[in-house]
């Protein structure tokens, strides 16, 4: 756990609390501000050059986290993919130094390129998978509001007070417990409401209604102008 972990509780605390008033502060401003007209995306209801800043700033971050999203992915498809090159390293390894040596020699003579370009191709895969998905999509909106929804609570609220009572459930007090419980609880609640409610607004969007069909043309009455024409007396 570290030499620190006391301080892991006062942390969690101070981030939560500044966390969670941040947004609602956020929250209530925008709907201060902008009343019904208030977005989803709140980029979407500020105009002028705030709003260009804004947007390039969250492209830059989304550009500069990207690799950090894409390297999970990367771990298990490499691990699937060249899982033979590490176990037989560490078979070598648990032979002796001299069998590890010839073998990692062996790897960097032989085949230690085509395992570098195999794993730069796997990475460019991938990249271009989610390249494809985004351009394919016919509304990425929602896809990014939907992932938003089911991940920004279970990484920020769910994860880790799950993760330290796990870790630390033996030396933990009951107090503390309920409060990390609590937290998770919290945390499951909100990524269960902020789902459901992306998904009905996709379903049932506000104003997209539509207008109620007109009946068959034959239901009118149409009186023909020939029956009611006085033809003797010439109109």
């Amino acid at each position: 756990m570290g030499e620190r972990k006391g301080e892991y509780s006062s942390i969690l605390l101070a981030l939560a609390t500044a966390g969670v008033g941040v947004i609602l502060a956020y929250a209530l401003a925008c709907a201060v501000l902008y009343g019904d007209e208030t977005q989803g995306n709140i980029l979407l209801s500020v105009d002028g050059g705030l709003a260009a800043g804004l947007k390039a700033c969250m492209s830059v971050a989304v550009l500069f986290s990207l690799p950090i999203k894409m390297f999970p992915a990367s771990q298990i498809v490499e691990e699937a993919l060249f899982t033979h090159d590490t176990a037989a390293g560490e078979g070598a390894e648990e032979e002796g130094g001299g069998a590890a040596e010839a073998a990692r020699g062996a790897q960097q003579a032989g085949g230690g390129h085509s395992h570098a370009c195999g794993r730069t191709a796997a990475r460019t895969a991938l990249a271009l998978v989610s390249l494809l998905t985004a351009l394919s999509l016919p509304d990425f909106k929602f896809l990014v509001a939907l992932s938003g929804a089911l991940n920004v609570g279970v990484i920020a609220f769910v994860l880790p007070p799950l993760m330290y009572v796990l870790l630390a459930r033996g030396a933990m007090r009951p107090a503390s417990v309920a409060a990390h419980g609590l937290l998770c609880a919290l945390g499951t609640v909100v990524t269960v409401l902020c789902t459901a409610m992306v998904v009905a607004q996709k379903l049932h969007p506000a104003g997209g209604e539509l207008p109620p069909t007109p009946p068959p043309l034959d239901t009118y009455e149409v009186e023909d102008p020939l029956e009611s024409y006085d033809w003797r007396a010439g109109g």
